[in-house]
């Protein structure tokens, strides 16, 4: 009993070794056959940058916000800006693999925001204002586990963030650093994949999901 539970524990430890430090990529499939061109698109919750440059900690949390000055009682039915409401961060990525566990990339982000105006007496939509964000980033894949099918990887993006309110000329806009760190995703599919990943950063903090295509 003694060698055949030997052998069953150097084969549990080996199978293991082989899921939480796989070979490169390269060594099990040699990288020439593989596709080396990565692109694309998902979409994530509220972009923590908005909070930045709104002041408005929190995703649709109210910010009565009084939009006309004056006394104490003007200001009681002044117009006042209710929730602050995002379509998400959609994001576009392309990639080039260097080696198998080593992936470059660059990305663009566009996130769209609205706020309502409210009058303060009727508390009816006088306004509605918007604002943008977008970002330009390059970005760095590591990969840690890289099956045929299935793929675990991290990533570190660092570039910059800029936030544009309709009520600016077309010109006026701010720009903010923009970081985001990815350290755990899942990528399922060869050719044609589906991925989600848990990040925290200006993006996103939460999951991001989307498509891509490998070529």
């Amino acid at each position: 009993m003694k060698p055949y539970f030997n052998y069953t524990l150097v084969v549990i430890l080996s199978m293991m070794a082989t899921f939480l430090f796989p070979q490169d990529a390269s060594a099990r499939y040699p990288l020439r056959n593989e596709p080396r061109v990565e692109i694309r698109a998902g979409l994530s919750g509220y972009p923590v940058i908005c909070d930045i440059v709104t002041d408005n900690f929190g995703f649709w949390r109210k910010n009565y916000e009084t939009v006309s000055g004056g006394d104490i009682l003007q200001g009681l039915y002044a117009d006042y800006k209710g929730e602050l409401k995002s379509m998400g961060s959609f994001h576009v990525a392309a990639g080039y693999r260097l080696k198998g566990w080593l992936t470059l990339s660059g990305y663009f982000m566009y996130n769209q925001m609205w706020q309502d105006v409210l009058s303060g007496t009727s508390g009816k939509i006088v306004d509605t204002r918007w604002s943008h964000v977008m970002a330009v980033t390059p970005e760095v894949k590591f990969t840690f586990l890289n099956k045929r099918y299935v793929q675990l990887y991290g990533s570190l993006a660092a570039g910059l963030s800029f936030y544009k309110s309709d009520e600016d000329s077309f010109m006026d806009y701010d720009v903010y650093p923009h970081v985001q760190v990815v350290p755990f995703g899942i990528s399922t599919g060869r050719r044609f994949f589906g991925f989600t990943e848990v990040g925290y950063g200006t993006e996103f903090i939460g999951l991001r999901a989307g498509l891509g295509i490998r070529f």
